[in-house]
């Protein structure tokens, strides 16, 4: 039920590691299901199952505003092409557009199964509409135009194993991880009833395919990358139980490489920093960063150990 604020290489950190803490943000009395910072790392938005949307001032530690939304949240989505707008998906099974600036909502979205992930779509040129995706318990991915304050999606899309947990997209493609054996492509410009395609996760450690989790896009748009999570089978040993991996794709579908052996659990969340650095939330409380690779993976070597330059705790 709080925002822990870190930096890199200011701040209380470990000697090992560059993530250093800087405060705690509080005021919500539930579980924050996300966060989003803005492009000058000034301000932040919260969403939580305590049914409230927070705004932040990050330097100051200080709360700036805080709308009631009378239904428990389970994510939060901001658009570039929309920067004053917020998303939030709820458990009823609705995508709510909220105003940042005047604390009033825009926009309801309506489905009948809960919403478990949402993001944008944004605008691929000046003249169309802003879109926005959100990914459902009942292993569907819904498009939704800005525009139309009411009605059904403009594409509901099928083909997912089980619940999806995660979206991204660029406009012309969405990828869902649905934790399964394969991250689901949908080509929006193909229509609702043309199947994903399926991108397996390549196996690692001896066994099969990681099932992907957490999904990002590149800041530069050229790569996707997948947290997953990895069941390690040792010679002589029991399987010794899932553990977070990192897998990198072009946005086209091939495979580069995988990053593994964080100890810090499955990872649930992710984010692309400069530099070519991944910063991953895990879901038993830790916060890793990675330092990718910059070349594609040989031939006959496609598993990287990578650089791990960083693990707290939170």
């Amino acid at each position: 039920n709080c925002i822990k604020v870190w930096s890199w290489g200011s701040g209380e950190s470990s000697s090992s590691s560059p993530l250093a803490y800087l405060r705690t943000l509080t005021g919500h009395t539930d579980s924050v299901v996300g966060v989003h910072l803005d492009a000058a790392g000034e301000r932040a938005v919260s969403a939580s199952r305590d049914c409230h949307v927070c705004v932040w001032d990050v330097s100051r530690g200080r709360q700036l505003s805080s709308v009631y939304t009378f239904d428990s949240l389970t994510c939060l989505a901001l658009s570039s092409a929309e920067p004053g707008t917020c998303a939030v998906g709820a458990q009823s099974g609705t995508l709510a557009l909220w105003s940042l600036e005047t604390g009033k909502k825009a926009t309801v979205f309506r489905s009948s199964s809960e919403v478990r992930c949402g993001g944008s779509s944004g605008s691929v040129s000046p003249s169309s509409p802003v879109t926005w995706v959100s990914g459902h318990a009942d292993a569907a991915v819904r498009v939704w135009d800005a525009r139309q304050a009411t009605g059904p999606p403009v594409q509901t899309l099928t083909g997912a194993a089980s619940r999806i947990f995660s979206v991204v997209s660029n406009g012309h493609n969405i990828w869902a991880g649905d934790f399964s054996g394969s991250i689901k492509v949908f080509d929006l410009r193909a229509g609702e009833n043309s199947p994903p395609v399926l991108l397996g996760n390549s196996p690692v450690g001896g066994g099969a395919g990681p099932t992907p989790i957490a999904l990002a896009l590149s800041q530069d748009g050229l790569r996707v990358y997948s947290s997953a999570a990895a069941f390690w089978i040792e010679e002589e040993e029991e399987d010794c139980g899932p553990d977070a991996c990192l897998q990198v794709r072009t946005v086209e579908g091939e495979y580069m490489y995988t990053v593994c052996g964080s100890s810090g659990g499955l990872v649930s969340s992710l984010a692309e920093c400069e530099g070519g650095r991944i910063i991953a939330g895990h879901v038993g409380g830790g916060l890793s960063a990675w330092q990718l690779c910059s070349e594609k993976a040989k031939e006959n070597d496609d598993t990287w150990d990578g650089e791990r330059i960083g693990c707290e705790n939170l």
